[in-house]
Formats: structure tokens, sequence, C-alpha cells
């Protein structure tokens, strides 16, 4: 029984954790300089966009640069020593386009970063399920359910697929990109696949073969009594 409590107090402490860590996260986000600087752009987009005869308009942030080894190109005044040299050299860029271009690339681009990003908000609703329905599951002594399965299976098959897509409408907005701005110095390359997130995925993947494991031995038991 004291072995159930401390393990009820230990998940406790991280469902704790990670409530908290969200409420940091998402405050970070909204009151951060970055957000207030994209919802002005945007606002200011969006008014453009009521006006009459309009143009258009589409903001690309962030798009990688073709980096040549040694090239830096850029001065900069050191104002702690004026002996000391300093050159830079550009590796992104954030793009304002205004016009007509590229229907299809832009609006399948937005469609899989909207569904990509869709993905990451299921997974945080579905993280504080399976928490939650953890600590039933140890309260009843029943760990291995098959909605615990469920859940862990969901959320790895949703990191792999926000993944994909989100890579995908990145590449697609590279793609676009470099067609704008071909016969220019600037030369956008693509950022590539986030291994990361599929390594997790995975990883969570194999975590629930071993519920699935824990529920089967389980049911064995079951018939054997």
């Amino acid at each position: 029984m004291k072995h159930k409590s401390g393990i009820l107090l230990r998940l406790n402490i991280y469902y704790g954790i990670f409530l908290a860590i969200l409420f940091i996260a998402v405050a970070d986000i909204f009151f951060s300089r970055e957000f207030k600087v994209g919802f002005q752009e945007g606002f200011q987009v969006g008014l453009e966009a009521c006006q009459p005869n309009h143009l258009k308009t589409e903001l690309h942030l962030k798009i990688p640069l073709e980096r040549k080894a040694g090239k830096y190109q850029i001065p900069v005044n050191c104002q702690v020593d004026s002996n000391i040299l300093i050159s830079t050299r550009i590796t992104e860029i954030d793009a304002m386009i205004k016009g007509a271009y590229s229907p299809l690339y832009s609006t399948l681009k937005d469609l899989l970063q909207t569904l990509g990003v869709l993905c990451y908000l299921i997974i945080v609703i579905i993280l504080t399920l399976i928490l939650s329905s953890i600590r039933k599951s140890i309260k009843k002594g029943n760990i291995f359910s098959r909605n615990n399965i469920k859940l862990i299976r969901t959320i790895a098959i949703l990191i792999i697929s926000s993944s994909l897509l989100i890579t995908l409408g990145r590449y697609l907005e590279i793609q676009q990109m470099t067609q704008l701005l071909a016969g220019t110095e600037w030369k956008p390359v693509w950022d590539g696949i986030n291994y990361k997130e599929i390594i997790l995925g995975l990883i969570i993947l194999i975590i629930g073969e071993i519920f699935v494991f824990g529920y089967d031995l389980k049911e064995e038991q079951k018939l054997t009594i």
C-alpha cells in the first residue's frame, strides 16, 4: 500500500509540474516580444486585406539561407574595444510578399502547417488526459488498461504526424521562396526533417507496446486463476 501511495505522490508531483510548465510556456509565448511583433504585423496585414484593390500579402518568417564558408561580409563596429574587428553574415531572413503568386503552394503549405499545429494542441489535451487516467488506474491497481494504451499510441502517432506535416509545409514554403528569389543573392535552403520528434514518437510507441505486453500478461493471469 505504501508503495502505491508513493507512486501516486510522485505522479501527482509530475502532474503539477506538467501543468505549471504548460502555463508558463503559454504565458511566455503570449507575452514575448516576438509574439507581439508578429501579432502587430498580422493585424496590419489583415487591415490591408480589408482595403479595396488590395494586393494579397504573405509573411514568410525565418527563411534559412545558404551559408558560404568563411564569407562574413557585414562589418560591425565593436563599441567595447575599437581594436576588435567583427564581421557578420545573414543566415535567415523574414520576407513580406505582395501580389498573386503560387496559390497552390501557398494554400497547401498553410493547410499542412495548420494541421501540424492542431496536432500539437491535441497532444497537449491528450497528455493532460493520460496523466489523469494513469493516476486513476494506479488507484484501481490497473495501470495496464486499454484506455491508457490507446492514449499512448495516439500521442505517438500525433507527434510523428505533426512533425511530418509541418516539415512538408516548411519544404513547400522554402521551394516557393526559392522560385521567387531565383536570380538574386538570396538562396533559401530547406532546414530538413525534425528527426528528434520522430524519434520521440517512436520511443512513445515502444512504451505503448510495453503497456500492451503488460495488459496481455494481466489478462493471461486472470485466465489461469
